[in-house]
């Protein structure tokens, strides 16, 4: 059972009161932002990219949100509503410290998608890669920094796609300076918007709680 998930753009602490915050809807929030980028190269008429990086605490829902928000971009471009293929990548799964640069490569070779089709897709097809679970990585990633290269969208060499990119993080995991050169900083990328997951009100909570108890009872 998903549920969808609040968020802000500024982190939660125990001092907010997430019933009178600005929090929104976390899923529609991107998909508006994934839709803005869409116009505005209308506008622009030149290739960009775009990076999204959603923080949590552990156990807030991120990976199970990255996969009902790989469904629902798959319904949208079934649909003709995008141009966009969403890919959903663990990156725990597929990181592997000597071949970043051909991360996205291998993630679809192991989703038995051959040499061939990723070469024509990548040249002729545009993505949304989901990257779920860059915390779990980062020690591996920052200890392989053998060229002073930190940003990850050089590092795993996305600019070879025509991609925008939404990567996962577990809160409190990286320290400022390096969300700031690891996640953001990069020269290829135009915009990262910051998202923080919000815990749910105790509305939301009691909601829920009635949702799964009839869904419960219907399964007996």
């Amino acid at each position: 059972m998903y549920i969808p998930l609040q968020a802000n753009n500024f982190p939660y602490t125990d001092n907010d009161d997430n019933t009178n915050s600005n929090s929104y809807d976390c899923h529609q929030h991107i998909i508006n932002l994934l839709a803005e980028e869409k116009e505005e190269k209308k506008i622009e008429q030149q290739r960009q990219q775009q990076a999204i990086i959603l923080q949590g605490k552990s156990g807030s829902g991120k990976s199970l949100f990255c996969r009902h928000l790989e469904e629902s971009l798959w319904e949208l471009y079934e649909n003709g509503s995008t141009t966009y293929i969403p890919i959903y990548i663990s990156l725990p799964k597929y990181y592997n410290i000597l071949h970043e640069k051909k991360i996205i490569f291998q993630a679809l070779q192991m989703k038995q998608i051959n040499k061939e089709i990723i070469n024509v897709v990548r040249e002729n097809m545009s993505f949304v890669f989901i990257l779920d679970g860059f915390d779990e990585i980062f020690d591996k990633y920052d200890k392989n920094n053998n060229n002073s290269e930190r940003y990850f969208y050089d590092r795993f060499n996305l600019n070879e796609w025509n991609a925008k990119i939404i990567l996962t993080c577990r809160s409190h995991v990286l320290n400022d300076e390096d969300i700031k050169h690891v996640l953001i900083d990069s020269k290829n990328i135009t915009t990262a918007p910051m998202i923080y997951l919000w815990p749910f009100s105790k509305e939301q909570i009691n909601g829920y709680i009635d949702k799964f108890v009839k869904m419960n009872k219907k399964i007996k």
